[in-house]
């Protein structure tokens, strides 16, 4: 396995960042496997497989079905992988990060990022949502409403996807913006970038001018 995540371009925990290709003016969906986030450098890259054989990587996963502190970024790198290879490599790299993001979930049933990159590995394998993977969404909602990183993203999809989210989950998305709107001029400046020109626009703006 190490090769093949040398040989993919890192983003760690690039679940954070929103498609590089989106355009959600003109209603484009998510292309959810690109990122604009920097990845890190070669040493971070290098510290972080290190840390991952060292504590056993797959066969760790295979033994005892727990999941190492890397397995998280490495589903990512893997869905990066997939996202960039023909369909047979695809298919394998995708059978990687589901089995790391099945390890994630055994151990730590909570965590939101897991499930946005369920989302993102389904996006490639399908090229659209599912009825799974709109359930997968929603319950990043549950598991956690409000994310600084993970919340732009998330923002993103449901912009381009508003109309297959349940009622629930689209003003969890609405209060998410709101939230994010109000943490600093950045955030609030990328919110309206996000929003403009999508059934996200109008309910966004009437509660930040409320």
């Amino acid at each position: 396995m190490t090769g093949g995540v040398k040989y993919a371009g890192l983003a760690l925990l690039a679940v954070a960042a929103v498609g590089s290709a989106l355009d959600l003016a003109r209603g484009i969906r998510i292309e959810a496997t690109r990122t604009v986030l920097t990845s890190p450098s070669r040493v971070g890259r290098d510290q972080l497989l290190a840390s991952w054989e060292q504590r056993g990587g797959d066969a760790l996963i295979a033994r005892s079905g727990t999941a190492p502190p890397e397995a998280l970024p490495l589903a990512a790198l893997w869905i990066d992988q997939a996202a960039a290879s023909p369909l047979p490599l695809q298919q394998r790299a995708l059978e990687h990060a589901d089995a790391l993001l099945a390890g994630v979930r055994r151990v730590r049933p909570e965590a939101p990022s897991a499930s946005l990159l369920q989302v993102r590995a389904d996006l490639v394998r399908y090229g659209r949502p599912r009825p799974a993977t709109v359930a997968a969404f929603a319950r990043s909602y549950n598991q956690a409403g409000f994310l600084r990183d993970e919340g732009l993203w998330r923002l993103a999809f449901a912009a381009v996807y508003w109309h297959t989210l349940p009622e629930k989950t689209r003003s969890a998305a609405v209060n998410e913006a709101v939230w994010l709107a109000g943490i600093d001029g950045r955030l609030r400046t990328a919110v309206d970038q996000l929003v403009t020109g999508t059934p996200l626009a109008l309910p966004v703006e009437l509660r930040l001018l409320s």
